[in-house]
């Protein structure tokens, strides 16, 4: 009697999966902001989509979005329609403290919330020195509610040893089946916790 074997998954199926149990694997990026080890790219937020596909992301179980002061309008559109997400946000090219304080208000504007969940140094370069005007102006956003926790989004393994030294609470990197090279990065940073 020939037994019944159900399909293989298909790669779209597997995919989803991946991606239902990414989202099940919750971090605290401070007290009372949970959030899924994925979070939703809003750089090609566009007007006329942003309010749906927000909505249809919430409604999946996303709880943060990710943005940038240079991704045009998304900071906005997340401000306008994206209210039940958490953000994180990044300024990028010039990381003096004066600039990190102006970035983070404008940010705050643009996304009308109180508090930014997760602001971020864009894409430091790897020989970047955190200095401490820098470092202590990041303490003084979180410490003051502006920003909830700070990181940095890297593109390289001394970019992301560097911030984590410095105090960042969160990496944001490159990783995905094509590109594997950040793995030593992330490994360490599961060893920390």
């Amino acid at each position: 009697v020939p037994t019944f074997q159900p399909p293989p998954p298909s790669p779209k199926t597997h995919a989803a999966g991946a991606v239902v149990m990414a989202l099940r694997d919750m971090r605290s990026l401070y007290p009372g902001c949970e959030v899924a080890c994925v979070s939703l790219g809003a750089a090609t937020l566009r007007p006329g989509a942003a309010a749906e596909l927000l909505r249809a992301a919430a409604d999946l179980g996303v709880r943060l979005a990710d943005t940038a002061d240079s991704y045009g309008a998304s900071e906005a559109l997340l401000g306008a329609h994206g209210q039940s997400l958490h953000v994180a946000s990044k300024f990028g090219g010039d990381f003096s403290a004066s600039r990190c304080t102006a970035a983070a208000a404008e940010a705050v504007a643009r996304l009308r919330r109180r508090r930014i969940a997760l602001y971020q140094l864009h894409s430091p370069p790897d020989d970047f020195a955190y200095d401490v005007a820098l470092v202590e102006t990041l303490g003084r956003l979180v410490a003051g509610g502006v920003v909830g926790a700070w990181g940095a989004s890297v593109e390289s393994y001394a970019a992301g040893a560097a911030a984590v030294a410095a105090g960042a609470r969160c990496l944001q990197a490159p990783f995905n089946a094509l590109d594997q090279s950040l793995a030593p990065l992330l490994a360490a940073c599961a060893a920390r916790g």
